[in-house]
């Protein structure tokens, strides 16, 4: 919640968790964020593509 409060500058639109230290990666390319939620998913941070 405090990430919504206080989001990253930058002209990113997407962002995802990606590994279980907290590490979260930020685009503006749908494509590349599509490769992120992999990433997580790959991580065991999602279980899912939502």
């Amino acid at each position: 919640l405090a990430a919504a409060e206080r989001p990253e500058p930058g002209d990113w639109l997407y962002f995802v968790t990606v590994d279980m230290d907290g590490t979260t990666l930020f685009t503006k390319d749908y494509p590349q964020h599509l490769a992120n939620i992999e990433l997580a998913r790959r991580n065991g941070v999602l279980d899912s593509a939502r």
